[in-house]
């Protein structure tokens, strides 16, 4: 058990291992409660179509009742401890719900020195025309840089991107565009069931996406 527990890239860190038993989700976010954790670290196996509705998905258990926000690493992730954020996406559609998360963002952006990229998608639908996709996105990215704070933004110029399409594909298309290296998602609060449905828009960008994806619950 010493050896399974054994991990070369925490030993110079404060920690506690622990083996517990029981289902996995449940467990996770009774220690994550008891531990008063200020965030939650998971891998996902992207399941999806029927291994989805027959096995469900613990990442999206967890990440959609946890008391913390929820780092979901996908299989793709590098390996590397040495990790360096050079660019976050932070995807917005302008609810409640997606501006709790713009905090988060902008706070990372800041520690890391990092470039924040804002996106908004709307679907390809509003677009008839060339002249059309300029009239649009003229007021929606002054919309987007009117959410960085006049204290405690990133501290570098962030920029400003209207898409337009399906959401979860554009935004994990921006994320490879931009080479991101985090993307910030504001999330609602679902019950265990959510994860044997048929996947949503959060949860398809959690499981197509390159990089690793912090989820902030409403």
């Amino acid at each position: 058990m010493g050896n399974m527990l054994h991990l070369e890239c925490v030993e110079h860190i404060n920690h506690e291992a622990l083996i517990q038993e029981g289902p996995v989700a449940p467990t996770l976010l009774r220690l994550a409660a008891g531990y008063k954790a200020d965030l939650l670290v998971i891998g996902t196996r992207g399941h999806h179509g029927l291994d989805r509705l027959l096995q469900g998905s613990i990442a999206e258990e967890v990440f959609r009742m946890a008391p913390c926000p929820v780092l979901i690493v996908p299989p793709s992730a590098t390996e590397d401890t040495n990790i360096v954020v050079h660019n976050i996406l932070y995807p917005t559609s302008f609810s409640e719900i997606s501006l709790r998360a713009a905090p988060y963002a902008f706070s990372l952006a800041r520690r890391h020195r990092a470039q924040l990229i804002l996106v908004h998608v709307l679907p390809e639908t509003a677009i008839n025309s060339k002249d059309d996709i300029a009239r649009i996105r003229a007021p929606l990215e002054k919309r987007l840089r009117g959410l960085i704070p006049d204290k405690g933004g990133p501290s570098r110029e962030p920029l400003a991107c209207v898409e337009f399409g399906g959401v979860a594909e554009r935004v994990v298309r921006a994320s490879l565009e931009y080479q991101v290296d985090l993307i910030v998602l504001g999330i609602a609060t679902a019950g265990a069931a959510v994860a044997h449905l048929d996947e949503g828009v959060t949860y398809r960008i959690v499981r197509t996406a390159s990089c690793p994806v912090l989820t902030v619950r409403n």
